[in-house]
């Protein structure tokens, strides 16, 4: 079943085909087993949360020399074992991103650390069934979810892979520190918001 967010774009036969057609489509497409679906626009403060967290990750991995790097929303992460790709807001690698195609620099089957910021179309997919699709990548190991119009973030890190279980921290305070263990860094909420508005009830 579709998710109401999600809507039908066309039909591809393959991957590659898929590929081809997101270089010239005017909108952002995920792609599961031959058939696309459009992604809905987003907002300045998902925009805002999205650019803020992968600044701080490449600004962190840089000053400790990692070789870690972060992506924004423009790269596709794909799942084999699902034969479907995803455009997180960011997403993390370490090493060399695993490419699928090698026509097509803009897609990756090996992140570490998905990012997806919240909105009221994509909430309860990203929140339930996109957490599973990712947990079928097998370098994925740490899951963060943002809310853009309150103080929320909420990380799920793997704590057992061969039983799959799943740690949980939620951070509400400006002041906290959001831990990231798949890559050791440490961030500071208010950092992720910067910039962001919330609107007034």
């Amino acid at each position: 079943m579709l998710q109401t967010s999600l809507l039908i774009a066309q039909t591809v036969s393959t991957l590659e085909e898929y590929l081809e057609f997101e270089e010239t489509a005017d909108a952002k497409h995920e792609y599961h087993k031959g058939k696309l679906h459009k992604m809905p626009g987003g907002t300045f403060n998902h925009n805002r949360i999205g650019l803020n967290v992968a600044f701080l990750l490449n600004l962190f991995f840089d000053q400790e020399n990692k070789e870690i790097e972060a992506f924004s929303s423009d790269m596709k992460v794909y799942s084999e074992a699902l034969d479907r790709s995803f455009y997180p807001d960011v997403s993390v690698v370490i090493g060399e991103p695993q490419q699928v195609n090698s026509k097509s620099a803009s897609i990756f089957t090996n992140p570490v650390l998905l990012v997806e910021v919240l909105s009221k179309s994509t909430r309860d997919y990203d929140m339930t069934k996109k957490f599973g699709h990712y947990r079928s990548i097998p370098s994925f190991s740490e899951y963060v979810i943002i809310e853009q119009d309150r103080f929320f973030v909420e990380v799920r890190t793997l704590a057992d892979k061969e039983r799959m279980l799943w740690d949980i921290q939620q951070y509400e305070n400006v002041e906290d520190e959001v831990y990231l263990q798949s890559v050791g860094c440490r961030i500071k909420l208010g950092d992720i918001y910067k910039r962001v508005k919330f609107e007034e009830e």
